[in-house]
């Protein structure tokens, strides 16, 4: 089973991606020893060594597929689901 999203889904969860990073770095410069080093002086947030930050679900319906995306840092989740396309 293969699952895609558009250009549109992906700029759409790419904007949403880089708002949370922003209000992440800010929060980080005040509650991170190093912050300097683990953020490249505030260029991207620190996730960890394995800096794995969002996580993708896919649910086939009768309809279409749900996608949603959760940023596993903040517990946000975005719903890119192109209902207008049932």
């Amino acid at each position: 089973m293969k699952f895609e999203i558009s250009p549109h889904q992906l700029q759409k969860i790419q904007e949403w991606q880089k708002a949370i990073d922003l209000r992440l770095i800010e929060e980080q410069r005040h509650t991170l020893d190093n912050w300097e080093v683990l953020t490249s002086n505030g260029e991207y947030p620190y996730y960890g060594a394995i800096d794995s930050n969002l996580t993708y679900s896919f649910t086939p319906t009768a309809l279409g597929v749900i996608i949603k995306v959760t940023h596993r840092y903040t517990n946000e989740t975005l719903d890119v689901t192109d209902y207008d396309n049932w």
